[in-house]
């Protein structure tokens, strides 16, 4: 999401208008990129006692929203605590990425008001509702661009969204473009969206419900004629992840192998990681 100019039915701590005065908000982000792991680190900066107080009585939270258009990916961080980090696995980040910061309002405020009011609103009260914005900081940006090698991992080559129709079937999946569009229910997206926030090790149980049914499908389109698909990124992807394997996508390999067989080797046998990954969450609980 862009932060763009909008007017408030409420006063809000914002560089692009006057309803505070000797007041500000902003949030120094760094990122850094280790292997194929993004970690954001964020300090939030308040100059407000009364805001800063809701803070600290837990009525209001830091949060930075971070947003992915080219992916469809969308999180949200939020914590009380003026510094924070938290990584993200970059398959899921591509193009450009925006991170906005806010602060929000946590349980239902009756009757604010604010010692830094503009004189505008002195004397007048607000009641406020749970995600309301009190501050809005710098919108920061940056850029994920894959080089070559890049454009053969297999998340690179999705992009999973919400559909918004009213059909209740889990998953569909368009082959049609550059790259693999999943269109999840409305739902399934949500419950996707905090899959993937949870941990990383959760992927792997992602990757095996949403993308190795998906690359089944695909293979299986292939077969009807690999020359339909030829010039599709997603295609040359795919090509160069079987050619790591010592096959080749052609008429050949499509009469003599199966596309379940296929797809376990372009995601190097996910269902054992999955199980894997099952165990090991559970042998956590245990020792919990």
């Amino acid at each position: 999401m862009d932060i763009i100019n909008k007017l408030y039915p409420y006063p809000v701590l914002w560089k692009n208008n006057d309803d505070y005065i000797n007041s500000s908000f902003d949030c120094d982000i760094n990122i850094e990129k280790n292997f194929d792991i993004i970690t954001i680190k964020a300090k939030f900066k308040l100059r407000n006692k009364e805001i800063n107080n809701l803070i600290e009585e837990q009525k209001a939270e830091y949060l930075l929203h971070i947003e992915a258009p080219a992916t469809s990916y969308r999180l949200i961080k939020s914590s009380i605590q003026n510094e924070f980090s938290f990584d993200i696995e970059d398959g899921h980040l591509l193009g450009e990425i925006s991170l906005c910061p806010f602060i929000v309002v946590r349980e239902k405020i009756a009757d604010y008001y604010n010692s830094k009011f503009n004189t505008d609103y002195e004397g007048v009260t607000f009641n406020l509702d749970i995600g309301n914005i009190l501050a809005i900081g710098t919108q920061c940006k940056f850029s994920i661009e894959k080089d070559t090698e890049d454009l053969a991992d297999v998340p690179s080559i999705f992009i999973v969204y919400k559909r918004e129709d009213d059909d209740k079937i889990d998953m569909k999946v368009e082959i049609n473009s550059d790259k693999i569009r999943i269109g999840l229910n409305r739902d399934v997206y949500e419950n996707y969206n905090h899959a993937v926030a949870l941990q990383s090790s959760m992927l792997n149980i992602v990757n095996t419900a949403i993308i190795f049914p998906t690359l089944v499908y695909v293979f299986e389109q292939l077969r009807e004629g690999l020359e339909d698909y030829k010039d599709y990124r997603w295609f040359r992807a795919i090509e160069k992840l079987l050619n790591k394997e010592s096959i080749y996508l052609n008429t050949e390999t499509m009469d003599s192998i199966i596309s379940i067989d296929l797809a376990q080797k372009i995601m190097h046998m996910p269902i054992a990681k999955t199980l894997l990954t099952i165990k090991n969450i559970d042998a956590n609980i245990e020792d919990e």
